[in-house]
C-alpha cells in the first residue's frame, strides 16, 4: 500500500475552494491512487464508483488546470499526469532503487526526469552559484543525476 504526503494547505488554496465538492474527491482520488511517478491511468467509473458522485471528464480536466496547469495528459487521454507530485512527495530523485523506478516510469511515459531542468528539479540556494562561464562553486551536496544533468546542459562542475 502506498503512502503519501498530503497538503493540508490546499483547503486554503482559492482554486481548491472552489471546486465542486465531487471535483475535491476526484483530486484527492487521483493523488491517492496514482502510481509513484504521479501517473494515473484514467478510470472515471471507478472514481465515480468510490465518490459516490457523476464528474465528467472534460469538466475535471479544466477544472484542475484552472488557472495552473495541474495535469498533463498522456497516451491520447488514457493517462493523467500530475504536474507537481513529485516535487511534493519526494522533492528531488537520487539513485536509490525507487527514484530509478520512478524515473524509468517517467521515461516510458516520454515525460523528462524532474532533475534535467534548473527550474524545475534543481534548487540553487545561495551556496551554490552559476556565474556567467556556466561554472559552479560547490559549497553543498548536489545529488548526482543533478550533476549529471547539469553536465548535460554544459555547467562545469
Amino acid at each position: 500500500m502506498a503512502k503519501r504526503f498530503c497538503d493540508s494547505e490546499i483547503w486554503d488554496d482559492l482554486w481548491y475552494r472552489k471546486l465542486p465538492t465531487p471535483y475535491k474527491l476526484l483530486w484527492n482520488f487521483i493523488c491517492n491512487k496514482c502510481n509513484y511517478a504521479g501517473i494515473w491511468k484514467v478510470d472515471m467509473e471507478t472514481a465515480m464508483f468510490y465518490i459516490g458522485e457523476k464528474v465528467e471528464l472534460e469538466t475535471s480536466l479544466n477544472l484542475f488546470n484552472t488557472l495552473k496547469e495541474r495535469l498533463i495528459v498522456l497516451d491520447n487521454g488514457a493517462k493523467w499526469f500530475i504536474k507537481d507530485f513529485i516535487k511534493f512527495q519526494y522533492g528531488h530523485l537520487g539513485t536509490n532503487h525507487l527514484s530509478l523506478k520512478i524515473k524509468s516510469m517517467l521515461e516510458s511515459e516520454g515525460l523528462p526526469n524532474p532533475c534535467l531542468t534548473l527550474n524545475e528539479g534543481i534548487k540553487i540556494n545561495d551556496k551554490i552559484k552559476i556565474n556567467v562561464n556556466n561554472k559552479i562553486n560547490d559549497n553543498t551536496e548536489m545529488p548526482e543525476d543533478c550533476r549529471i544533468a547539469l553536465r548535460k546542459i554544459g555547467a562545469k562542475i
